[in-house]
């Protein structure tokens, strides 16, 4: 997948020509519409292909979600796509005004679409301050008047929901398409939903959409992960820089500096919050030089006319209450014992061999690695302070085996391109030794070979890199998550306000799944909802009662 990195800097005309041939677009459904300030918002993402009759896309590998409102963007997330399909989730500010918010989710390809509303099609979700009384303009004290419009009928649906009223939930397809679904159980309150684009108007909205757009190349589609762009100073053009996540293997990307000091990195999708770890080769890179790195997200600009009209008045302090309790409980407590890690797309970079392992304490500990190479290491070796290896020349498809000076020697999956900084460690720090004897493309240079030092706690052991090395705190895409509640004690004081979130349920025609909800520690009306979409584009919403 590497490898497609790299063709795609080479073609950035082609794909700026091409991009009139895709247009997509991307729903979020949530786990619930009403949220208080402090509360996870749990979300599941639909990205249809537009100029293709609205099925699910398999064109982008990565959206951006957004909360936004007149008053600018709240929170975000990323989350990563396959085939259309993804899950992610942030967290309120405790900070949020009381009002209502739109979520609006993009992909790199549509930022090249001149004139794109954002907010075509975005939700809208309310959200409550129950620890200040900040709130936005479009907040009206008192209650909501009585509707007269006429009450809509619900559309016959294939997906059937239901409970055995002892904590079990079933979902099942009647239907003749697979259905890609999300499925929420939550309590339903007082605390009005706002009125919404639901899945069925977004389909609506963009099935069989033919209308003319212009087009830019200002962004190269993501169509492998995250494309990461950053800026140093010109001076460093033609230099290589690498980022790396310490702890994984995988997460290493190079790219070359242009003559503007701008780098490009092609990322197979980071995922969750890491400390990233920026190099520059090259022994003149002074310490002191600037760097940035550019944001992905629009925060696109709201008018309070985008904003509909949120309604507060005195019959709700009791459901407000109860929701600030699970909040603040949840925010005590954390999400962990909630939450179960769904699939994550996989990293393909050493997958097409299998790595060898060395495990050093079922050998000699020896004093120092050139010793550990010698005695035992028997595909590598160690000249003059560089790390040399025997790799397969699976290049051109041959049996023969040649000996490589260019190996990538790493600590904890983070590069250091001196290698005595590896080898001058002790070696009773480090657990084992990964070695990828093969030939392996990292971005826009290809290696060969790849030594890994993993190190018994996996921080690098305290090696210091040169101090022309950065650290940055960044924000990958989101883990997949589903919020189960199955690992609840007797000792957890039970309020929550969704009992169970199924973002990526895949039924097929027929299938039927069950699941456990574990009911919280008071009554109330609970609300079974799916939403979701075939993989052709139609759309699928249906809702019962616990």
């Amino acid at each position: 997948m590497r490898k497609i990195a790299i063709i795609l800097m080479t073609l950035l005309p082609v794909l700026a020509q091409a991009q009139d041939r895709i247009v997509e677009r991307t729903y979020v459904s949530t786990d619930r519409q009403v949220y208080v300030a402090g509360d996870e918002v749990w979300c599941s993402a639909f990205c249809i292909d537009v100029t293709d009759g609205g099925r699910l896309s398999d064109f982008s590998s990565i959206c951006y979600v957004e909360l936004v409102s007149a008053e600018g963007p709240v929170a975000n997330c990323k989350v990563a796509l396959e085939n259309g399909r993804g899950a992610g989730h942030f967290r309120l500010p405790v900070s949020t005004p009381t009002g209502n918010y739109r979520l609006c989710a993009y992909t790199a390809a549509n930022r090249n679409e001149v004139d794109m509303d954002y907010l075509q099609g975005a939700p809208v979700i309310s959200v409550y301050n129950t620890l200040s009384n900040a709130r936005g303009e479009k907040v009206i004290l008192g209650s909501k008047p009585t509707s007269t419009s006429e009450v809509s009928v619900g559309l016959e649906s294939p997906i059937r929901l239901g409970s055995d009223g002892k904590g079990k939930v079933f979902m099942e397809n009647t239907g003749s398409e697979t259905a890609e679904l999300s499925l929420s159980v939550y309590c339903r309150d007082g605390l009005t939903a706002p009125e919404s684009c639901d899945i069925h108007t977004f389909a609506d909205l963009f099935s069989n959409d033919r209308k003319p757009r212009t087009f830019s190349s200002d962004r190269i589609p993501e169509y492998d992960g995250e494309i990461i762009t950053m800026h140093v100073p010109a001076r460093f053009d033609g230099y290589t820089g690498f980022i790396s996540s310490p702890g994984n293997k995988s997460n290493i990307y190079t790219s070359d500096v242009q003559e503007d000091g701008v780098l490009t990195f092609f990322t197979a999708n980071i995922y969750g919050e890491t400390n990233m770890v920026f190099q520059l080769n090259g022994t003149d890179v002074d310490a002191e030089y600037d760097f940035e790195v550019e944001s992905p997200f629009v925060s696109p600009s709201v008018s309070a006319s985008d904003i509909p009209e949120l309604y507060l008045d005195d019959s709700m302090g009791e459901d407000l209450l109860r929701r600030s309790i699970s909040m603040q409980i949840s925010d005590k407590f954390g999400t962990k014992i909630l939450t179960d890690y769904l699939p994550e797309r996989p990293n393909l970079l050493f997958s097409s061999h299998k790595m060898i392992t060395y495990k050093l304490e079922d050998y000699t500990r020896f004093q120092t690695f050139e010793e550990v190479f010698v005695e035992y290491v028997k595909e590598a070796s160690v000249r003059k302070g560089s790390i040399n290896l025997i790799v397969s020349d699976n290049v051109y498809e041959s049996n023969r085996s040649m000996f490589s000076k260019n190996v990538l020697a790493m600590i904890d999956g983070v590069p250091v391109l001196d290698h005595s900084l590896a080898l001058n460690m002790d070696p009773n720090l480090v657990d084992r030794l990964e070695l990828y004897p093969h030939y392996v493309a990292v971005g826009s240079r290809v290696y060969g070979g790849v030594v890994n030092f993993v190190t018994l706690r996996e921080d690098m052991a305290g090696v210091k890199l040169p101090d022309s090395s950065r650290m940055l705190d960044f924000n990958g895409v989101c883990y997949p998550i589903a919020l189960t509640g199955e690992r609840i004690d007797s000792k957890y004081p039970d309020y929550r306000q969704t009992l169970l979130w199924q973002p990526l349920v895949k039924l097929a025609p027929g299938e039927k799944i069950e699941f456990n909800c574990t009911l919280p520690a008071y009554d109330g009306v609970f609300v079974i909802d799916a939403v979701g979409m075939t993989p052709s584009g139609k759309p699928l919403s249906s809702s019962s009662v616990l």
